[in-house]
């Protein structure tokens, strides 16, 4: 980040703030996962089985570059209180996020084939073929991806050395426009073919990876847009005292 602050008013304490920074998000939330709860249950019968949360995902990667301008200031309101403000304007670089649940896995006797459902959404600020291609320009994406956003921060003093604060910061979301693919997947019912596994816990043995990049004909029900869509940037709630 690189920033730059100047103090115009001394006896108000009034400070502007202008800064340049790189943002990087990013969380990944695996629900209720079938091998988690394998090893609560210690259940080693695998075949015959419907293992629920097996594709159960939450998410999100992100980034983007924030300008901000902001002030800074004492007011005397029943005390003192310094109080803030910063704007803030995002252009995004790139934009992912995958949110799957109320899956489960069927696996057949014979153990020699399972079957997958989910449903949920997966969209992307660039589509894989522009990823695979490589065709994605991050200046491109810079021009093409913005949105604005603003922080409030409060502190008031108790005592001249003991304060209380609040914060809430980057409040405001970013516009993907930029190449954008959105899938969303009403039912997914995937029959492969190409995994044996054991009765007892020995772990899945691949024996036909095309098998798998076939899976889906037939059962695969899913909508595609590339129309442009509306994400909010993380926001950080900060409350205390020292």
């Amino acid at each position: 980040a690189l920033g730059l602050s100047y103090r115009i008013d001394e006896e108000s304490n009034t400070e502007i703030r202008f800064q340049n920074q790189l943002v990087l998000n990013g969380q990944f939330n695996v629900n209720d996962n079938f091998l988690v709860g394998f090893l609560d249950n210690g259940d080693p019968q695998f075949r015959g089985r419907r293992l629920p949360g097996v594709l159960d995902i939450d998410g999100e990667l992100s980034s983007y570059n924030k300008t901000t301008l902001g002030v800074r200031r004492d007011v005397d309101f029943y005390g003192t209180w310094n109080v803030g403000l910063q704007l803030h304007y995002y252009t995004g670089i790139y934009y992912a996020e995958a949110g799957l649940d109320n899956s489960f896995l069927f696996t057949q006797q014979d153990g020699e084939s399972v079957r997958a459902y989910t449903e949920g959404l997966i969209r992307s600020s660039t589509t894989l073929d522009t990823l695979e291609n490589g065709d994605f320009d991050p200046l491109d994406a810079l021009g093409n991806n913005n949105g604005l956003g603003m922080s409030l921060g409060l502190e008031y003093f108790i005592q001249p050395d003991f304060s209380v604060f609040f914060s809430a910061k980057d409040i405001g979301s970013i516009n993907w426009n930029h190449t954008p693919q959105t899938v969303t997947i009403d039912s997914a019912s995937i029959q492969w073919e190409g995994v044996n596994y054991e009765e007892e816990f020995e772990g899945f043995e691949v024996t036909n990876v095309d098998s798998f990049a076939n899976a889906n004909n037939g059962y695969f029900v899913a909508d595609t847009s590339n129309e442009g869509f509306t994400a909010p940037v993380p926001t950080t709630l900060e409350i205390g005292a020292y």
